[in-house]
């Protein structure tokens, strides 16, 4: 614990957690620090059964090649469901800022009409600490 900061390691991230009234995470891979991350719940819905069709013969070649919007400076993919059969996509990702946001889900909006809804939530660590503030 540094100050108000306090340092602890879950699997292959380094995280730094505010202990005062914002929860902020850094992400450190091999020392290299990256900017304040948040967590987001996103809900995609496709219009229509041509874009959807469309749209996933793309998603298939962005999985193929890599998926390399799926993690770079600034967001990470947490994971990724579908739900074909009512033209849906559920995420949780986490980013430094909606401008990574943008440059992860832009292009699904732009060439198939996806609308994508965008919550900031909590995890649970920093929901309980949360509600022990209250």
């Amino acid at each position: 614990m540094i100050g108000n900061i306090k340092f602890f390691n879950i699997f292959w991230f380094d995280f730094l957690i505010e202990t005062n009234n914002c929860y902020s995470i850094v992400l450190r891979f091999k020392k290299k620090q990256y900017l304040f991350m948040a967590y987001y719940h996103v809900h995609g819905l496709i219009p229509d059964t041509i874009s959807q069709s469309e749209g996933y013969k793309q998603f298939e070649g962005y999985i193929k090649s890599g998926a390399s919007k799926d993690n770079f400076d600034g967001f990470a993919l947490i994971s990724r469901v579908h739900a074909p059969q009512t033209g849906e996509v559920f995420v949780t990702c986490i980013a430094d800022n909606h401008l990574k946001l943008e440059e992860h889900f832009a292009i699904w909006r732009e060439k198939f009409g996806v609308e994508w809804q965008i919550t900031p939530v909590l995890n649970d660590d920093e929901v309980i600490r949360r509600n022990k503030k209250l």
